[in-house]
């Protein structure tokens, strides 16, 4: 999530709700880019919350992806 051409576009909310609204079961988030954010992991986690409570993020699609093989 923290690519040079991610970040350059898009905002890190909306580049973890477009992403796996476009079918990415896991997020990479690989935190050793030029600016180190240990809270960024837990971000991505009320992102996603707030994204399934405003409807932006579908629970049914958040919650099929852990039974995929």
């Amino acid at each position: 999530m923290q690519m040079g051409a991610i970040p350059g576009h898009y905002s890190y909310k909306n580049a973890i709700i477009s992403a796996i609204n476009a079918g990415c079961d896991m997020l990479i988030i690989s935190n050793n880019g030029k600016i180190y954010d240990e809270k960024a992991p837990y971000e991505a986690i009320v992102i996603i919350y707030k994204a399934i409570k405003n409807g932006s993020l579908s629970l049914k699609r958040v919650s099929e992806s852990p039974l995929r093989e």
